[in-house]
């Protein structure tokens, strides 16, 4: 593994840690990787890191806005 694939995988890595934490977006970490969206959901998947982040109280909230819609 030559200097250019330790980096790669060690910026891969840094910007799936950060995704992870919520401090970057899908896009954002693609971006910073020089991936498209569609590879990083793969890294992302792979990592098993959870790609939309809901916690129960976000689906609550969500919940009761479409019961008021109704």
């Amino acid at each position: 593994m030559g200097f250019e694939e330790i980096a790669f995988f060690m910026r891969k890595e840094f910007e799936l840690k950060l995704f992870g934490d919520g401090k970057l977006t899908l896009v954002q970490g693609a971006n910073r990787c020089g991936m498209n969206k569609y590879n990083f959901i793969s890294c992302v998947f792979l990592a098993g890191i959870p790609i939309i982040a809901y916690n129960i109280g976000d689906v609550d909230r969500e919940l009761a806005q479409l019961n008021d819609c109704e």
